[in-house]
């Protein structure tokens, strides 16, 4: 069974301190499949990249297979990914993403494998003839079928796999008809970790669009269970802004201190302003130990509910 202490030390980032700790666990952990999914546009990949980065931070090796062909190593960069370090697959069909990511998680050389996108794989009858006796199995199939082999290796050697997707159009489809095909909610039986992005406000500077508001809802089955819904900025050049986010905690949680219109924080002003005092915490090398400051209080009090 997992600790708080195991949480906070073992768990990989997400980027959004607001994220990690409505997971209860302080982010993605080690051993389970995660299901990111969301409109174009709603911040899958940013948050992927971050998880990556985490990750290699805590000296594990990753991959990513880039089924959308639209990694942009310049941003990957900002989001703090190594690329140096990172393995990269670029695969063309359904048949070969899966092949690939069935023998990644099989080599035992990786602690994090991230599908980008489920949604981009191309039809696999795209790449066969077929046959007019026998029809190729269906897409769901073949992906139901690399989930279960996938299923056991994911828990024995503490491999995380993330995989995005873009969020369906609902159809007028009965629950009982989508309950006689279980391969078409095979990701969704076998990931514990489900989170949805929705695009929210635009953030302006200037006159300038410079990034956006995301909303994410998030359910966790297994470990630590949770449902929440959550908010974090994502700026473009940039990605997941952390520091108002902590800021915002360490006021609330009365690590922060306004006295007589300065903020400080044990004992060190840090201005009068909140952009003033942002400012300070990164200059004075501070932000970092307030953000640990935060996780232990916030995390051990949660995971020990």
């Amino acid at each position: 069974m997992y600790s708080p202490a195991l949480f906070i030390s073992e768990a990989f980032s997400t980027g959004s301190l607001r994220l990690d700790v409505a997971m209860r666990t302080g982010g993605v952990l080690p051993g389970e499949m995660v299901e990111i999914c969301g409109d174009e546009g709603s911040g899958k990949t940013a948050l992927s990249q971050h998880i990556v980065a985490a990750a290699q931070q805590l000296g594990k090796t990753c991959a990513w297979i880039d089924a959308d062909l639209t990694l942009d190593g310049n941003f990957a960069r900002r989001c703090g990914v190594n690329l140096s370090e990172l393995y990269l697959a670029f695969p063309t069909d359904l048949s070969q993403t899966l092949d690939i990511l069935e023998t990644l998680a099989t080599s035992g050389a990786f602690d994090l494998i991230v599908v980008d996108s489920l949604t981009s794989w191309l039809p696999y009858r795209a790449y066969i003839r077929e046959s007019p006796n026998q029809s190729p199995p269906s897409e769901e199939k073949l992906i139901s079928i690399a989930l279960r082999r996938l299923a056991p290796l994911v828990s024995r050697r503490a491999l995380t796999i993330l995989f995005t997707r873009r969020l369906r159009q609902k159809g007028p489809i009965a629950y009982h008809k989508l309950a006689a095909h279980l391969a078409r909610l095979s990701l969704k039986l076998h990931t514990s970790l489900h989170l949805i992005l929705r695009a929210g406000g635009l953030i302006e500077q200037d006159g300038k669009i410079i990034g956006q508001h995301v909303l994410a809802r998030l359910a966790r089955r297994e470990i630590a269970p949770c449902w929440h819904s959550i908010e974090f900025d994502i700026i473009y050049n940039q990605g997941i802004v952390k520091v108002g986010e902590v800021f915002d905690l360490g006021i609330a949680l009365g690590y922060l201190l306004l006295q007589n219109g300065v903020y400080t924080f044990r004992g060190v002003e840090l201005g009068s302003g909140r952009e003033a005092a942002m400012q300070a915490l990164q200059r004075h090398a501070l932000l970092e130990t307030l953000e640990q400051v935060i996780r232990r209080k916030l995390l051990w009090t949660t995971a020990l509910r």
